[in-house]
């Protein structure tokens, strides 16, 4: 399925908008992304892009939460009248 520009970028900062730390593999399964480790590679991508905070959680494992930046972005599509539908 062809997805339109920023589609998934616009489908991911909407699902961590509602979240708090989330843990990658947790939010690949959520909306149907595999190998996990693409959701990895994703995922890092946003945190450069500074669109989402990156941690740790107390076992150690890598978990992600929505930045500023990110919302900021987010509620800039939604002035735009933009609508995300997994």
């Amino acid at each position: 399925m062809k997805r339109k520009f920023n589609e998934r970028k616009a489908l991911t900062l909407e699902y961590f908008s509602s979240r708090r730390w989330t843990r990658p593999r947790a939010y690949g399964v959520a909306l149907g992304i595999y190998p996990t480790r693409a959701v990895y590679s994703y995922l890092l991508r946003l945190h450069r892009w500074r669109y989402l905070h990156r941690g740790r959680d107390v076992r150690g494992q890598i978990v992600y939460k929505l930045s500023p930046r990110g919302a900021q972005w987010l509620l800039r599509r939604r002035a735009q009248g933009v609508r995300f539908s997994p």
